[in-house]
């Protein structure tokens, strides 16, 4: 009984060193930091970031898109996971968030006065108002992701996915990269061929006002659908048939912008279709594939990840 019990006691012991080991991974509470620290990582570490994303803002839109959208989302949660207390969290990022969408105006529109490259809608000073809200909900969301995170157990179990999943986030990447690569050019035979007004190779950034953002929205899909799958949530649905979905229906929009309703422009006849536009179609339909795969694999008998 008595080495039962120090067996026993010493896997306990073992078991908190493990989930020591795995709490010691994560970033350093905010609280347990000297307020004079707090205050600097709460508004002047973003609006450094800010400054840096405003002067990008006058030089390059890839670049200002890069820092100021997916970059900065994943440091908000970041800055979420230093904190258990989800109030305080969202309270810091409110903070943080307002201080980086002002630096930006601030060093865009009256330091460096450039001429954005990325369209910022008026008036410009909401910007601070929507980088504010956002910026507490993402904070809000890695405080509550931490608390997740210091749970015993793994957290995620890779050891779940199957090569479905692996195929849509292939095509999620590659319908991403070709956002930036040239979709559409004018004629050079032609001077009244334009886009939107202007002439020359136009990515989809540059060519849409608004599917290019749902485009970028489409390629999150396989990557949810692999966290829930790797978290085994529950779903109501067969997993992989929202994915299929998504891909489905960005794959018939490219086609429609492109072929069916013909080529974005004036004359239609006159412009053409480019890398960009085939590579996007690629990606669409890696998501609609994965997607697929994923929901048929279910619907066969949930087989073990890995057997087609």
């Amino acid at each position: 009984m008595e080495a039962s019990n120090r067996k026993a006691s010493a896997q306990g012991a073992g078991g908190g060193a493990e989930q020591a080991a795995e709490a010691s991974k994560l970033p350093h509470l905010w609280a347990s930091r000297p307020w004079p620290l707090r205050i600097v990582l709460a508004t002047v570490a973003p609006a450094a970031y800010g400054s840096l994303c405003g002067w990008v803002l006058g030089e390059s839109e890839v670049a200002y898109i890069i820092l100021a959208i997916p970059l900065a989302i994943l440091l908000q949660l970041v800055v979420g996971l230093e904190h258990r207390n989800r109030a305080e969290a969202a309270a810091r990022g409110f903070v943080a968030g307002a201080c980086f969408g002002g630096s930006i105006l601030i060093v865009n529109q009256l330091l460096i006065d450039t001429e954005p490259k990325f369209h910022i809608e008026d008036p410009k000073w909401t910007l601070a108002i929507i980088t504010a809200v956002f910026g507490s909900g993402l904070a809000w969301l890695g405080a509550g992701l931490r608390g997740q995170l210091e749970q015993p157990g793994r957290y995620l179990d890779a050891s779940r996915l199957t090569p479905a999943e692996f195929v849509g986030m292939g095509g999620s990447l590659v319908l991403l990269g070709s956002l930036f690569l040239s979709w559409f050019s004018t004629s050079d035979d032609n001077a009244n061929a334009s886009i939107n007004g202007e002439r020359g190779d136009f990515n989809a950034w540059e060519t849409f006002a608004t599917l290019d953002w749902l485009l970028l929205s489409a390629c999150a899909a396989p990557l949810i659908l692999s966290w829930i799958i790797m978290r085994g949530h529950a779903l109501t649905w067969h997993p992989g048939e929202v994915t299929m979905i998504v891909g489905m229906t960005y794959f018939m929009l490219i086609v429609l912008n492109g072929v069916i309703l013909g080529k974005p422009g004036d004359p239609d006849s006159e412009i053409s279709k480019q890398i960009g536009w085939y590579v996007g179609l690629l990606g669409a339909l890696g998501i609609a594939a994965g997607g697929l795969v994923r929901q048929a694999l279910y619907a066969r008998g949930r087989k073990p990840p890995g057997v087609l």
